[in-house]
């Protein structure tokens, strides 16, 4: 029986339960957005590469915190499973952008862009005290 739900999910990741083994679930559906107009359809497939990547990475993020690092408290999770996944991606791009053009401009421009990010996260965690 299918479920409708508001948003479609890109994955779901299914832990352990008794005899079964750990197992996620991938939307195409919601990467590749088939019913949408041409715009978001072209969209959605010129990033389905680097989507796809997170989606991944965030569901192997989820399996090890939830099964193999028993040390993180429920609390806890989604702040470590976000860092892997943000690691993980980062140098996932490094490795696709080499020896590209772009990646050659932006170089040098990467630490000022990574510092305005960090400043703008941080007065966003102040608008919302």
């Amino acid at each position: 029986m299918d479920v409708p739900l508001k948003g479609d999910l890109p994955g779901l990741y299914h832990p352990r339960v008794q005899h079964s083994a750990p197992w996620f679930e991938l939307s195409m559906g919601a990467l590749l957005q088939p019913t949408e107009g041409f715009v978001k359809k072209f969209m959605a497939k010129s990033s389905f590469k680097g989507n796809m990547a997170g989606l991944l990475f965030s569901l192997v993020g989820q399996h090890y915190y939830l099964t193999l690092r028993h040390s993180v408290k429920k609390t806890g999770l989604e702040p470590q499973i976000r860092q892997y996944a943000e690691k993980n991606l980062k140098a996932w791009s490094e490795k696709q952008a080499e020896g590209s053009i772009r990646a050659k401009i932006f170089k040098p421009f990467r630490p000022v862009l990574e510092r305005w990010a960090k400043w703008l996260n941080k007065k966003a965690a102040d608008a919302k005290k």
